[in-house]
């Protein structure tokens, strides 16, 4: 009986009203094909913020924080990601309620890689993709667009790179936004992961939120164990989503769903919800056991790249998280 009259108060208190919330900037920067390993946060570095000409030390110094570190290892190089995020606090917002639906619009002006257009209170972080007509119904996507500002007149956005549909097979384009290609926004928002900490939060927010189309845990965690990964980074998270063109990513965690965009890791909303956090479980809730990480001496050239981040994250001061507890482990992963 009690258990469910809980499931029937965890269903009806998704609030559907915009809460007051962290909502922290976050940014990437990279560095690709480099054989620089002691020294790497002191070299520049590219992607928004350090723009080829700050490092990660610079970024720092100007209040960025580390989230997350990616390194992958090509040969003798390496590409670094970093994930940073500024960590402001959000005042409670008078832009209109967060809307997945996609929304077309033609672009009609461009400056220095970005457009304005004429619709207004969009949300900070929002992103879509710019796409070009050739005719006889073929069509391409030829970059990202992110929203970097927008008031009551309208909104201004910034292009980047298309990195989706990766495959080393195609070529890609070296086609980029013109005037009178088309802009998407909100690209794919209803294809979503979702991360719970229970069952019962998990059907509560598919009940809710029946406008999206949430892929099933078990098969993100199919993914994680055959990675051996079993506990995702933030931006493990987003290149997964990525891979499986998931436009956002629902994050259940402080009493909270908290929706990202996945392009640029951004809150776009959040909703109150009410669960039991002892009963939350690690890496999220998911059917699939036995997600476990390499084995130390075979790890090979994986075992020093993690010893590495684990040194970067230690120097960050991430010691006190609890990595092991599914509440702070994933308010610090996505900068609450």
């Amino acid at each position: 009986m009690i258990k469910t009259i809980s499931k029937i108060l965890l269903a009806t208190s998704i609030a559907a009203l915009s809460i007051s919330s962290l909502n922290a900037k976050n940014i990437v920067c990279y560095k690709n094909n480099t054989s620089e390993l002691s020294n790497i946060e002191n070299i520049p570095f590219d992607g928004e913020g350090c723009n080829g000409v700050n490092s990660i030390s610079d970024m720092k110094q100007m209040g960025w924080k580390i989230l997350d570190i990616k390194i992958l290892n090509n040969g003798d190089k390496f590409d670094y990601k970093y994930l940073l995020s500024d960590m402001k606090k959000q005042t409670k917002s008078t832009k209109t309620a967060f809307n997945p639906k996609t929304m077309i619009t033609i672009i009609d002006n461009l400056q220095d890689n970005k457009t304005t257009i004429k619709i207004p209170n969009l949300i900070v972080g929002q992103s879509g993709v710019v796409v070009h007509k050739y005719g006889n119904n073929k069509n391409m996507i030829v970059a990202n667009a992110k929203v970097i500002d927008s008031n009551a007149n309208g909104s201004t956005l910034e292009f980047s790179s298309f990195d989706g549909l990766k495959q080393d097979a195609i070529p890609t384009s070296n086609r980029t936004v013109e005037k009178g290609d088309i802009l998407a926004l909100n690209y794919l928002y209803t294809n979503a992961l979702l991360i719970t900490p229970s069952q019962d939060t998990f059907q509560a927010v598919r009940k809710k939120f029946t406008d999206f189309t949430f892929e099933h845990s078990d098969i993100y965690a199919a993914h994680l164990k055959f990675t051996n990964t079993p506990k995702p980074t933030i931006l493990d998270i987003q290149e997964y989503a990525k891979s499986k063109d998931l436009g956002t990513i629902f994050v259940v965690v402080d009493q909270k769903v908290n929706i990202l965009d996945t392009r640029s890791l951004n809150l776009l909303d959040s909703y109150f919800i009410t669960y039991d956090d002892t009963s939350a479980k690690m890496p999220f809730y998911t059917r699939v056991s036995g997600i476990s990480s390499l084995i130390p001496e075979v790890e090979g050239i994986k075992g020093i790249i993690s010893m590495l981040v684990s040194k970067i994250k230690d120097d960050e001061e991430t010691k006190d998280i609890d990595s092991d507890n599914y509440e702070s482990y994933y308010k610090y992963q996505i900068g609450l």
